[in-house]
């Protein structure tokens, strides 16, 4: 019984410490839009479009086990270049997308941790109308509010010349802030309000230093 938790120690304490990672990113998001009226602020149509697109990036983080414990908190951030889109006559597009956040997990076994996290989403958005005349650009940092989780794997420890590596998959889903377009050139007589959701789907490798 000493060896059998001696090595769980062991095992554990790959995952104090920091690490860097590489993913690929999928995404898919929604966005409703609502048209009012310039003159009065009467709602002249809402609709909601839909899209998605993928990329890939990198992250870097720190891990932490609290008492030697279980109990994995941590802190990462991550940056993707991606192609991303949704809607048509009124469009929204994505260059890129960073996460900052904190999460918690739980060690179920020596080599698998379950984890949870949250925290700030930044994304450079680009958004057109375009009714079949002039078309109207607009671009900004959106920021928005992250809350995901997902699962890690350690990979055993010869894989690579490094204290650890591992495999992850997770799941975020992020709240935009919403934006707004006054009276377009492409529609004069409309102002244009959107709310945009993001679902993101990210696998990858990370190693342990």
């Amino acid at each position: 019984m000493l060896c059998a938790g001696y090595a769980f120690a062991q095992e554990q304490s790959r995952w104090t410490g920091p690490f860097a990672g590489v993913e690929m990113l999928g995404s898919l998001d929604s966005v409703d839009t609502t048209e009012t009226t310039a003159a009065t602020g009467a709602v002249f149509h809402h609709f909601t479009s839909s899209g998605g697109g993928i990329g890939g990036g990198v992250s870097l983080g720190y891990n932490w086990q609290p008492w030697s414990s279980p109990v994995v908190v941590g802190a990462l951030a991550s940056f993707d270049g991606l192609d991303n889109s949704a809607g048509r006559v009124f469009r929204t597009d994505d260059d890129w997308a960073g996460l900052i956040e904190a999460r918690v997990g739980y060690l179920s076994n020596p080599v698998l941790l379950w984890y949870g996290e949250t925290g700030l989403a930044v994304a450079r958005e680009d958004t057109k109308v375009n009714f079949g005349g002039p078309v109207t650009s607009q671009s900004r940092t959106a920021t928005g509010y992250a809350l995901g989780g997902g699962v890690e794997w350690a990979l055993p420890a010869q894989t690579l010349p490094v204290a650890g590596t591992s495999l992850f998959f997770d799941y975020q889903h992020v709240w935009w802030q919403s934006g707004a377009m006054a009276t377009p050139a492409a529609v004069p007589n409309l102002n244009f309000r959107w709310q945009r959701d993001s679902n993101l789907i990210r696998v990858g490798l990370r190693l342990h230093f």
